[in-house]
């Protein structure tokens, strides 16, 4: 990466790391609610990721960790996790919940073999995947995604 691009990154992590107050935690939500998240789960949080376009904030704790991908703009446009389990996704999407409880409700998995769930409502596109102790996933805003970021960066 050249050295303009890592200026980039450092000073767009600086910027958010220096927001002002804090949000309510959730997918679409402000770069601020990485703490909130952080403080429901009793968890650790660190920047693990920073691309010209987003950063990437993990929450952890032992069995589970959450990736929080989070635009320029500041806003929170997709989540992902690995863990013994899925989490309990209620909190972390936020305004999106019920409409993908609602979405889980109405679609069918898509492979018996390896619990592949993957549905998109109007707004959220979510893949839930796995097995007990082995469980993976994600959710993406579509139309939050900054331009040139291609959804399987999304891991």
């Amino acid at each position: 990466m050249m050295w303009t691009q890592k200026l980039i990154s450092v000073c767009f992590g600086i910027g958010l790391l220096l927001a002002g107050e804090r949000a309510l935690a959730a997918l679409g939500g402000d770069f601020k609610s990485v703490e909130q998240d952080r403080e429901r789960l009793v968890a650790k949080v660190k920047t693990t990721a920073m691309k010209e376009k987003y950063l990437v904030q993990d929450i952890s704790k032992p069995g589970l960790t959450i990736h929080e991908y989070v635009s320029t703009e500041g806003k929170v446009f997709a989540i992902s996790w690995i863990g013994i389990r899925h989490p309990d996704l209620k909190e972390l999407l936020g305004g999106y919940a019920d409409e993908v409880e609602y979405a889980q409700r109405t679609q069918q998995k898509s492979s018996a073999r390896t619990s592949k769930v993957a549905m998109q409502s109007r707004n959220v596109y979510i893949e839930k995947y796995g097995h007990m102790r082995a469980a993976r996933g994600r959710v993406i805003l579509p139309a939050m995604l900054p331009d040139g970021v291609d959804e399987n960066e999304i891991q």
